[in-house]
């Protein structure tokens, strides 16, 4: 079995916005259940070229992680038939990332993270989300100015947070706090306006 193994340093916000080091590794895989629409990817997938997304471009699910870290070479990560992801979905610190197309994606089994890509402006491209089985993480993202695209999310098992994303709306971030259910919800230092916070979106 083809199998990739990624390890970097990320970075999550506690409760006091503390900044924490944090590794993760691509080793554990998810059993998906059943599915005959489903044509599956056995493994893990590090995406740090362009060329590397051919990799999984005609399958409808990946039993292991997706982790995208390019420093500059990848602009767009187009998947738009990718339904299930069995480990988790990184998109880690890729400086000229500004499109994402995976807009068949209902489930990751993982941790959803969103770090350090400064130039993507918004979430398009996750409208048919629905499921995180872990944490999801959207930090520090210098042009993020809108969540469109998480319409569709219902859960996130873990604990969401959503911080220091200086030019995101508070309302934008309320929008999704008040519709998806979490076992947590952090929000901090992104961008104050009128939900800043109200009785309706607390700040967390």
């Amino acid at each position: 079995m083809f199998r990739l193994f990624f390890v970097a340093t990320m970075f999550v916000s506690c409760l006091a916005c503390t900044e924490l080091e944090e590794e993760f590794e691509l080793e554990e895989e998810t059993e998906l259940e059943e599915d005959s629409e489903l044509e599956c990817y056995v493994g893990h997938v590090l995406i740090e070229r362009a060329a590397d997304i051919d990799l999984i471009r005609d399958y409808t699910c990946v039993t292991g992680d997706i982790a995208v870290v390019s420093e500059f070479e990848i602009q767009e990560v187009i998947l738009p038939d990718l339904k299930w992801i069995g480990g988790g979905l990184h998109f880690f610190k890729n400086g000229n990332l500004v499109t994402i197309d995976m807009t068949g994606l209902e489930i990751i089994g993982g941790h959803f993270t969103m770090y350090q890509n400064p130039l993507l402006p918004n979430m398009d491209g996750f409208e048919s989300l629905k499921v995180v089985v872990d944490y999801m993480t959207i930090f520090d993202n210098a042009s993020l100015n809108s969540l469109e695209g998480l319409e569709s999310l219902e859960s996130v098992h873990r604990k969401l947070q959503i911080v220091r994303n200086g030019n995101l709306p508070d309302c934008d971030v309320c929008g999704v706090i008040t519709t998806t259910s979490a076992s947590e919800y952090i929000s901090l230092d992104n961008l104050e306006d009128d939900c800043s916070p109200t009785p309706e979106c607390p700040e967390y």
